[in-house]
């Protein structure tokens, strides 16, 4: 798979990045990168696909946009058993339609929580006054 987008990534950067530097005549000394080679590609392109030459670089990029999807379709299609379950899962809690707990797990999480407040909370009835939890050095708010 690592080939497969080796070979898929290659092809896009260098004609993008060909096609970026010939739009903009950035051609360093090279007549491969000057506006004039980039006008007679478009001009033969779209002379051979009966096109006007405006139009073959939204061509390409639809191209690019298809093979990038069937990619991506291939790429979830072979790792679906790692992401699925994950993706699934996040996306029912997103939209708050997670399966409902059962009650023995309603149970668990509120004997959890009961606990939680036993350990955290110091109150103690021999009439002792509650200790008050340490302040931080930081203030809370900035006229502490």
């Amino acid at each position: 798979m690592r080939l497969i987008l080796i070979l898929w990534i290659i092809p896009i950067v260098v004609f993008w990045g060909w096609y970026g530097l010939s739009a903009y005549d950035m051609s360093m000394g090279s007549f491969f990168f000057t506006r004039a080679f980039h006008d007679h590609m478009f001009r033969l392109y779209g002379s051979m696909l009966g096109v006007p030459p405006e139009e073959v670089p939204m061509l390409i990029a639809g191209t690019f946009a298809f093979d990038t999807l069937l990619l991506m379709a291939m790429s979830a299609a072979r790792w679906h058993k790692k992401w699925f379950p994950q993706t699934k899962k996040w996306v029912l809690e997103s939209l708050n339609m997670a399966p409902e707990r059962t009650n023995e797990q309603n149970l668990e999480a509120f004997a959890d929580d009961i606990e939680t407040f036993a350990t955290t909370t110091s109150l103690s009835h021999s009439g002792e006054k509650p200790t008050q939890p340490e302040r931080s050095i930081y203030p809370m708010h900035p006229a502490e």
